[in-house]
C-alpha cells in the first residue's frame, strides 16, 4: 500500500509564499483537498505530481504512477476517447 508523505513542504511565487511547512500523510483512495481559492491547493497537487519542484520540505511515496483531473479540458480534439485514453497510457496514435 503505497502513501505519500509530506513533510514541511514550502513553495513561493515571486517571492509570495503559497504552501509554508505544510505536512500530510495521503493515502490510497480518493483524497479530497478542499480550501478557499488562492490558498495552494493546485500548488500542493503539482508538487505531488512532479510538475514542479518545492522551495523546501520532503516528498516521499510519490515515486509510482499517480492519477489526477485538471479543472480545463485536456482531452485531444483530433483523438476519439479511446485516442485519448491510449495517448494517455503512452501509446503513440498510428
Amino acid at each position: 500500500m503505497m502513501e505519500i508523505h509530506v513533510e514541511g513542504l514550502c513553495k513561493a511565487y515571486g517571492g509570495r509564499p503559497v504552501l509554508t511547512g505544510l505536512s500530510a500523510v495521503f493515502r490510497p483512495g480518493i483524497t479530497c483537498v478542499a480550501a478557499p481559492s488562492g490558498t495552494g491547493k493546485t500548488t500542493l497537487l503539482r508538487l505531488l505530481l512532479g510538475l514542479e519542484r518545492p522551495d523546501g520540505g520532503i516528498i516521499r511515496g510519490a515515486d509510482c504512477r499517480w492519477a489526477a483531473v485538471f479543472q480545463e479540458d485536456r482531452l485531444l480534439e483530433n483523438l476519439s476517447a479511446a485516442g485519448n485514453l491510449r495517448f494517455a497510457l503512452g501509446e503513440v496514435p498510428g
